[in-house]
């Protein structure tokens, strides 16, 4: 790490790296440097950690040890914090990745006299991880790591009126210390100018009707009820595609609609994901269970409408019949009836594209986001970061 100093106002701190967290953190950053001295940083797997130590070399032989030594070693987190303080010198610190990984990082930050924000994407953990580790992890996530973290964070954000009233519920939370912005809508550098093809895509004929399920998959996610749906739309409408994109565990594909399933399991790159949406009519979302989501955001932003289930925060994004579509969750028969719809109405599906666009980019575009937040941070902790400059 670089010893130069910068005085910074706000520091973005990612902890993924990739996929939607970094988008996530890459356009908020963005977003506040056009008004106010802001720096990105994404953690290193090694950033922080001594070098040349016998017991982490021993850790880092099997992968639970390598998730024990980086994301809950508060020896390192602590040691981060230190270094960041040094060399950015902020006046306010915002976590924007899942927050279980840094209570080194907030406990020492506030040591320091920094304020910390941290968004909660999930206050309602998913019950996404199937193995026996998953579960543990889960549970002592839950109930030890969560709540310790959230007293001390300075602010927490997070994306709905329910995420807030389920962090109050839930953990306790003063409501005070909640504030509420929704996810942005705008597409990083290398997503709108990405000019990679996936190989995949080859297999898509020009005649598709091509329904797209985008990002990681997870049982919740509910691609079992989209297979069920997919099968009564393909009864009278043989044209329909599944295009699914994203690393994880794919559940059985029925034998009778494999044929009409297209494949990219794997960690979508930035630069392939223009030429995803590009290949599709619209975006399904059959989730049996959400808090909020980026790829509603991301489809408005390509100009694709999208179906959504009524859970969590999802309806917020959409109008419905006006930028996509809302069904009832757990209802193939409501899904295949929205799919249908938005397949065979290429006009409607368009206009209603560029009316997702433009709705989300005037309500939850990145220039009204980061001046929400910029907002709360000077409210909450007495900065100057709003006042004293010209929105443009």
């Amino acid at each position: 790490m670089s010893s130069i100093e910068i005085a910074t106002d706000v520091l973005i701190i990612d902890g993924e790296g990739k996929g939607g967290m970094a988008h996530y953190a890459r356009n908020l950053a963005d977003g506040l440097a056009r008004h106010c001295r802001t720096q990105l940083y994404t953690l290193g797997p090694y950033d922080g950690l001594p070098k040349g130590s016998l017991l982490g070399a021993a850790l880092d032989r099997s992968t639970k040890g390598r998730v024990i030594r980086r994301n809950y070693n508060p020896f390192r987190s602590a040691r981060l914090a230190r270094e960041l303080r040094e060399r950015y010198r902020p006046a306010v610190v915002h976590i924007v990745s899942r927050v279980g990984a840094f209570r080194g990082l907030i406990q020492e930050f506030g040591r320091l006299g920094v304020n910390v924000v941290a968004t909660v994407h999930d206050p309602s953990p998913h019950a996404e991880l199937r193995t026996w580790w998953g579960r543990v992890h889960t549970i002592v996530y839950d109930t030890c790591l969560m709540p310790w973290l959230l007293r001390r964070a300075a602010a927490l954000h997070v994306h709905s009126r329910d995420h807030a009233g389920a962090l109050v519920e839930r953990y306790g939370v003063d409501s005070e210390r909640v504030y509420v912005v929704q996810h942005g809508v705008g597409l990083t550098e290398r997503i709108a100018t990405g000019n990679a093809c996936p190989l995949e895509l080859a297999q898509l004929d020009a005649g598709d009707h091509t329904a797209l399920f985008f990002g990681r998959i997870e049982p919740y996610k509910g691609l079992d009820l989209l297979f069920s749906a997919a099968r009564e739309v393909l009864q009278s409408l043989p044209t329909l595609r599944l295009l699914i994109a994203g690393a994880g565990t794919v559940p059985p594909i029925p034998d009778d609609i494999r044929h009409r399933v297209v494949l990219i399991n794997r960690f979508v790159a930035d630069e392939e994901i223009r030429a995803i949406f590009a290949a599709s009519r619209f975006v399904v979302l059959p989730y049996a269970a959400a808090t909020q989501t980026g790829v509603i955001p991301l489809a408005a932003a390509f100009g694709k409408p999208a179906i959504a289930t009524r859970v969590g925060a999802l309806p917020e994004l959409i109008v419905d019949g006006q930028t996509g579509l809302v069904v009832p969750p757990q209802s193939p028969t409501a899904l295949a009836q929205a799919m249908l719809s938005l397949s065979v109405d290429a006009v409607g599906t368009a206009r209603q594209g560029k009316q997702a666009r433009a709705h989300l980019e005037q309500k939850y575009g990145w220039r009204q986001i980061t001046a929400a937040h910029l907002r709360e941070y000077d409210a909450r902790f007495g900065t100057t970061l709003v006042s004293s400059r010209v929105w443009a």
